[in-house]
């Protein structure tokens, strides 16, 4: 990530994004969308982990969370941590 992108990623950025995507019409969109997902699943821009809860584990074989921000991608390992679910295979943090 670039040096402007994370003095704003790490000023305000990281919170709209968590607060945008908690919203309700963005929920309610994931919660029809994700659990349709299966097989090998790959999250890019897994985030704070929102999606994580909504994997239906019995159609998701492997599951792998990708995300350029490295403080985001702790918030999700620690949501994914709370689900107490062994829905998650891996997250990884991507340079690109």
């Amino acid at each position: 990530m670039c040096n402007l992108c994370e003095r704003l990623m790490s000023s305000i950025g990281r919170t709209v994004v968590t607060v945008a995507c908690a919203a309700p019409s963005f929920r309610t969109m994931r919660e029809r969308m994700i659990p349709m997902a299966e097989g090998d699943v790959l999250e890019i821009g897994v985030g704070s982990g929102h999606n994580l809860g909504l994997y239906d584990r019995d159609r998701i074989r492997t599951l792998v969370g990708i995300d350029p921000d490295a403080v985001m991608l702790d918030m999700a390992r620690r949501n994914a941590e709370n689900l107490e679910r062994n829905i998650l295979g891996k997250l990884r943090h991507s340079t690109v």
